[in-house]
């Protein structure tokens, strides 16, 4: 999701004129760009489709002195999510037993788009404490643990419409 596209788009060459004018990509009535067709009869369009999901896309070509407007047949496109990943899990490396302890998550970005949804710290199947990552893609997470030890510890990236869940692991010496 986010990463641009490009489309290519030719229009039949059916009176022997090279035909003029603009293309334009749609998903249903939004349209996602337009490019005007070339000497060789082509329109080249970048555009962006996010969030992640399937689209049909249509080319409509608007015509010109020799040809008529016309619409090609539905494309499916695929727009895959980017992967999750969780680029910082800072904990403290010790706290005592039932302190509150700081975690800060920090979900890296992928083509421009910034993720968004809920960050879960887990001990084990417990969820210790949840944030939703904020505008610079940051969760910070208060929590504590109750018995004394070497505790794994995991930071879990729920995903969200343009990101795969990640999942990051770390320790702390429970005191």
């Amino acid at each position: 999701a986010g990463a641009p596209v490009t489309a290519t788009v030719t229009v039949a060459d059916t009176e022997n004129e090279i035909p003029t004018g603009e293309v334009t990509i749609k998903t249903g009535d939004t349209v996602l760009g337009t490019g005007a067709v070339d000497d060789t009869g082509s329109a080249v369009v970048v555009f962006e489709p996010a969030p992640a999901g399937t689209y049909e896309v249509v080319a409509e070509y608007a015509g010109d002195s020799t040809y008529a407007p016309g619409t090609s047949e539905p494309v499916t496109l695929e727009v895959a999510k980017n992967a999750g990943q969780i680029k910082r899990f800072s904990l403290p490396d010790k706290a005592d037993k039932g302190e509150k302890i700081k975690a800060e998550v920090k979900v890296a970005k992928a083509n421009g788009l910034t993720p968004t949804g809920t960050v879960k710290i887990k001990l084990g199947k417990k969820v210790l404490g949840t944030d939703e990552l904020g505008a610079k893609g940051i969760a910070r997470i208060t929590f504590e643990i109750n018995s004394k030890g070497l505790k794994q510890v995991k930071a879990v990236y729920v995903g969200d419409g343009s990101f795969t869940k990640a999942k990051a692991i770390g320790t702390i010496k429970i005191v």
